[in-house]
């Protein structure tokens, strides 16, 4: 893991983090938590969406390198890849 992505995962746990312990300091003094349930399930959401994403991208590279290796065109698994990586950027 590069400095880049612990950094990343890092900034995660603490945003995590922070909504948890807020969490529990209203339900301890009885305010309101579903405004912190929402957010957690939102990040927790979009957590899964990026794991999903690099999946879905490591899977392509693996399917060039394939392809590659026995010499099929890769042209059509590029453009997925190139497609993935827009939506990323975005």
């Amino acid at each position: 893991m590069n400095n880049i992505e612990e950094a990343t995962r890092i900034a995660a746990d603490v945003r995590f983090g922070i909504r948890a312990r807020e969490l529990a300091d209203r339900q301890a003094t009885g305010r309101a938590i579903e405004p912190i349930v929402s957010e957690l399930a939102i990040l927790r959401r979009q957590e899964q969406e990026r794991a999903s994403q690099l999946v879905r991208m490591a899977g392509l590279g693996r399917q060039i390198g394939d392809a590659a290796a026995v010499g099929k065109p890769i042209d059509h698994l590029v453009l997925g890849l190139l497609e993935l990586r827009k939506r990323e950027l975005v």
